[in-house]
């Protein structure tokens, strides 16, 4: 089997082998020949459009045709759930998480759009470019032929194809400037959901290490307090009744007279009251001829 041949079998067009054969057509030329050719050699409308299509792309290695921004997308999406997993926190999206999700959406969406731009606009180049050659190649058989009037109408047209092809070229470049400007607004959208994800993923570690340390202390707290509940058992009642009696002062004898102000109550533990129980002072005022108060108190009410 011919190149030209299996090249056809490729693009679903075996059944017009025989029709190139025919015209000795080699698999080289196929990007030199346009649609005018192709329909004199018995190709229908589809056929010929679809190998003009692929006749050019291999006559020209430019990048892949369209390019898909999905697996970016599917990535930020995998990047939130690790988040959420690894952290075992629940990560709701914000009204400013889906307002960077929809900038990310859109600078996708153009990046596609202009890129599909810029690969019709250099199908539409390569169309120019054969005919261009096909011009020239007339203008050089007339001029072979001496043929001077259809050699000027050749130039004519060779000129007119010349400068629509140059045009399609400045169209070409515009394109290629816009689709680098939409990939670089993907990228910094990217850039910024990226930065995003890591200050929540921060967050949830710093609220995750906040939990913990609470947690901590409150099981310390309750500790503390279930000992101390122990401890208090265990001890006297004298022992208990100072420990509920914190607000007082315990003294071992009586203070000197008027040193006690007036009001205050402080508890001697000098075992002048019978067991069980314990001395309560409260200060005087001589000057009101008010004198101290004492009085003995059960330890245990």
């Amino acid at each position: 089997m011919s190149d030209l041949r299996t090249w056809l079998k490729e693009q679903g067009l075996e059944k017009y082998a025989e029709a190139f054969e025919r015209e000795e057509i080699a698999l080289a030329v196929l990007p030199d020949l346009t649609e005018k050719d192709l329909e004199r050699i018995g190709l229908p409308l589809g056929p010929r459009k679809t190998l003009l299509r692929a006749a050019a792309g291999r006559a020209h290695a430019w990048p892949a045709a369209r390019r898909s921004h999905a697996p970016l997308v599917l990535v930020l999406v995998v990047v939130a759930a690790i988040v959420a997993g690894v952290f075992g926190v629940h990560y709701w999206i914000s009204s400013r998480d889906q307002a960077r999700m929809a900038e990310v959406e859109a600078a996708l969406n153009a990046a596609n759009s202009t890129t599909q731009e810029l690969d019709l606009a250099r199908e539409r180049q390569l169309e120019l470019v054969i005919r261009v050659r096909i011009a020239r190649l007339a203008e050089d058989s007339a001029r072979g032929k001496g043929d001077e009037a259809k050699l000027k109408q050749l130039q004519d047209v060779t000129r007119r194809a010349e400068a629509e092809a140059a045009k399609q070229a400045e169209i070409v470049r515009q394109r290629a400037a816009e689709v680098k400007a939409a990939e670089e607004a993907t990228r910094i959208a990217d850039a910024k959901k990226q930065s995003d994800l890591a200050r929540a993923a921060e967050k949830a570690v710093q609220e995750k290490a906040a939990e913990k340390l609470a947690a901590e202390k409150a099981a310390a707290e309750k500790q503390a307090a279930a000992e101390k509940a122990v401890k208090l058992a265990a001890a006297s009642p004298l022992e208990q009744f100072m420990a509920r009696n914190t607000q007082y002062r315990f003294l071992p004898r009586d203070p000197p007279g008027g040193t006690l102000p007036y009001m205050e109550i402080v508890f001697v533990t000098d075992d002048s009251c019978p067991r069980g129980e314990i001395k309560e002072l409260t200060g005087g005022n001589n000057q009101l001829g008010i004198g101290r108060k004492s009085r003995c108190v059960k330890l245990v009410q």
